[in-house]
């Protein structure tokens, strides 16, 4: 993808908007447009319309067009905060999928990065424990499905006195270790006699 960028940057109007470091969205924005017009499928002509289009044409329209998803306004700000170089396309439609959940999308706004390892577990993680901490944790921790299928199982089965203590646990979760303390408090499930 780099050849690309070097090969936009002969647009000067892409170049002074890569070069923008207080624009948090523009290199992000650029990567993913490219990444879903399969930039290196197009012809040279082609490719310089591409370029043209990042640097002019509203973002949300562009993304929406090139993605074949609609409203990618209201994940924007989600946008910027990707570690997009690090991304494919599928990472993108899972970003896009996963901000459909009001209370996802407010915790994933919270974080600084939202890194690949995150986006390809986070369908997994149950609701209730979706908390900006916990998911920063997880943009280093690859938890398998089986290991989330367990702890949401210990959720569901927490009786309605004790579930407030472990959410509340959870709330505390920041980092590997505490996150698999956490998770081992959980599906010991100590309220069984």
């Amino acid at each position: 993808m780099n050849l690309y960028i070097n090969e936009a940057c002969q647009n000067p109007l892409f170049c002074q908007l890569w070069a923008k470091a207080d624009d948090a969205l523009f290199r992000p924005y650029a990567w993913a447009a490219m990444t879903f017009a399969q930039v290196d499928d197009l012809a040279p002509n082609a490719r310089h319309a591409l370029y043209r289009a990042i640097a002019t044409e509203q973002r949300a329209s562009l993304l929406d067009r090139l993605s074949g998803r609609d409203v990618w306004k209201t994940r924007l700000g989600l946008v910027s905060r990707a570690d997009y170089r690090a991304f494919d396309e599928a990472d993108w439609l899972t970003l896009f999928d996963v901000a459909a959940d009001p209370q996802t999308r407010r915790a994933l706004g919270h974080l600084e990065v939202i890194c690949p390892p995150l986006l390809r577990q986070l369908s997994a993680v149950p609701a209730a424990i979706r908390l900006p901490a916990l998911l920063a944790v997880l943009n280093r921790l690859d938890v398998s499905a089986g290991r989330w299928q367990q702890l949401a199982a210990a959720l569901a089965e927490a009786p309605p006195q004790i579930l407030p203590s472990l959410l509340a646990k959870a709330r505390k979760v920041n980092s590997i270790g505490s996150f698999w303390d956490y998770f081992f408090a959980c599906v010991a499930r100590p309220w069984r006699p």
